[in-house]
């Protein structure tokens, strides 16, 4: 006789709370006015390496809360690695159509996955246009590689080199000093309201070892009791509020502080005291 094993199915639960937790120990939290977000109690949830897909609409407009889903996407993989340096390449209109976007996609994509294989790299590649239509990136990139300084510098006097690998156009790239988050803020202001799915994407991420996603806590807490603005996206009857425990100031820091006393990760001073 052979036994199968009994599988019990789980219930799904939900919650109101998301809390982020990067490497520098910054929490980001994203509070609900309903449960929306899946506590998985019985497994560890991976995802997979993303690859590179093949263009689709190649100039799709986009929702403000798709730009803004992305920035928060872009943010954390910046947060999760250490790169090297920020980079920007342009197109030299000899050797490639820098206003055909399936073609520079195509060439980045061969391009990116050279890097990986020859210098180890890790990117976050963000695409723009110019204000003419041509295409041009900017990103964040680590690996094994020498850089050429350039002969400039920036107005904080750093050294602006030359990346040599990047033979479509001009290069530049800046090494990246210890602000990991106001590199993180910065890259994501590429992404604005007016922006362009380039390639049928936000941007490209990828190479060894690239992590997604910070550390995460799904719970429940007041939504009521967090003072700050509350945004609805477009189309759905839900409500949300952002704050981050980095930021300066006294109402997120209470905030921060409601919330952790409520799940039990501080005590409530107040009620401490009292006794």
């Amino acid at each position: 006789m052979i036994y199968l094993p009994t599988v019990t199915m789980a219930r799904e639960v939900f919650a109101n709370t998301k809390e982020r937790i990067y490497p520098n120990g910054e929490r980001k939290i994203t509070v609900c006015s309903k449960p929306i977000f899946k506590i998985d109690e019985y497994m560890e949830r991976v995802d997979p390496p993303e690859p590179i897909s093949k263009p689709k609409n190649m100039d799709n407009e986009v929702r403000a809360d798709n730009v803004k889903r992305a920035k928060e996407k872009i943010f954390d993989i910046a947060m999760c690695n250490d790169f090297d340096y920020f980079v920007t390449w342009t197109l030299d209109p000899d050797l490639i159509d820098r206003f055909n976007p399936q073609e520079v996609s195509k060439k980045l994509k061969y391009f990116l996955n050279n890097r990986v294989k020859r210098n180890n790299a890790r990117y976050l590649v963000i695409p723009e246009y110019h204000k003419k239509g041509a295409i041009h990136m900017h990103g964040l990139l680590s690996g094994n590689f020498e850089m050429i300084d350039s002969g400039h510098t920036t107005k904080a006097g750093q050294t602006i080199y030359n990346m040599p690998q990047w033979s479509l156009g001009y290069s530049t790239a800046i090494a990246l000093d210890d602000q990991k988050e106001r590199v993180s803020r910065y890259i994501t202001k590429y992404v604005t309201k007016d922006f362009r799915k380039i390639f049928g994407s936000f941007y490209y991420a990828g190479g060894h070892g690239l992590v997604r996603k910070p550390k995460t806590k799904i719970y429940d807490s007041d939504y009521d009791a967090v003072e700050t603005q509350e945004y609805r996206p477009e189309g759905v009857n839900i409500w949300f509020k952002y704050f981050s425990e980095g930021e300066a100031d006294e109402t997120a820091a209470s905030n921060t502080k409601k919330i952790l006393e409520a799940i039990g990760e501080i005590e409530n001073v107040e009620e401490h005291e009292k006794v």
